[in-house]
């Protein structure tokens, strides 16, 4: 419905439809708001997990160094808080139940700057009813930002980046943020990070992106305006 919406509202008022790649709007946005040039990003949000970089060849765009092998953070965040009965059911409700807790032991997995969420998240859901909840959302939550860390600080060490963008929704996480920038903090790395209202889901990352190709002369024809659900970022150009 967005879609033909879009598309109707295009034609009445003779304006460009322009699409635009939801996660290169996340690193756009914050990139923006911070002034950087050439960051890193870390982009974790419900269906996503990834590092990335802009690179030139073969033409610019966000080029993906790591990533989730199965499920986004932001996913496993949200299907452990429903089988733990959290309500509502986010990833904030399992930072409010982390709060007081002590590590439990959890699966690790972390290959080279790439990492997996379904094992540490069915280890957690195993693990309910015969543990603290409090203990579980903690342990679960201090190893997923671990592995992100990890795999993020390798990551900037081997492009020598000076400035890093945490992104997206899970970026709104108070700990993550604090594990990001302790992890930086070594390196003298700049961290860019939007406020909240940028980081969720919003339509001023769309239109500062939309706006940007329109200068950049990125209109596409209208038949090309379709919906590409498995329109990965790195193949998003950025022509600005």
């Amino acid at each position: 419905m967005g879609h033909l919406a879009a598309k109707v509202l295009a034609g009445r008022l003779n304006v460009p439809l322009i699409p635009v790649n939801h996660g290169l709007a996340h690193i756009e946005i914050a990139r923006h708001l911070h002034s950087m040039t050439d960051p890193l990003a870390l982009y974790v949000s419900g269906g996503n997990s990834q590092i990335l970089g802009l690179v030139e060849r073969p033409h610019r765009h966000y080029h993906v160094y790591g990533e989730t092998f199965d499920i986004g953070i932001g996913n496993m965040l949200d299907v452990f808080a429903r089988a733990a009965g959290m309500n509502p059911a986010w990833g904030s409700s399992v930072a409010k139940s982390a709060a007081g807790g002590r590590y439990l032991k959890m699966p690790y997995t972390v290959k080279g700057m790439d990492f997996a969420f379904g094992g540490l998240l069915t280890h957690a859901i195993r693990r309910l009813g015969s543990d603290s909840v409090h203990d579980i959302s903690f342990s679960l939550q201090e190893t997923a930002f671990s592995m992100l860390c990890e795999a993020t600080e390798r990551a900037l060490l081997l492009t020598g980046k000076r400035e890093l963008v945490l992104c997206g929704g899970v970026a709104q996480s108070a700990r993550l943020v604090e594990m990001i920038r302790e992890m930086a903090e070594p390196h003298s790395v700049s961290i860019g990070i939007a406020p909240d209202e940028y980081n969720a889901d919003n339509g001023a990352m769309i239109a500062m992106v939309a706006e940007r190709m329109l200068r950049a002369g990125m209109v596409p024809a209208a038949k090309e305006c379709t919906i590409r659900q498995r329109y990965r970022i790195d193949q998003a150009r950025v022509g600005w």
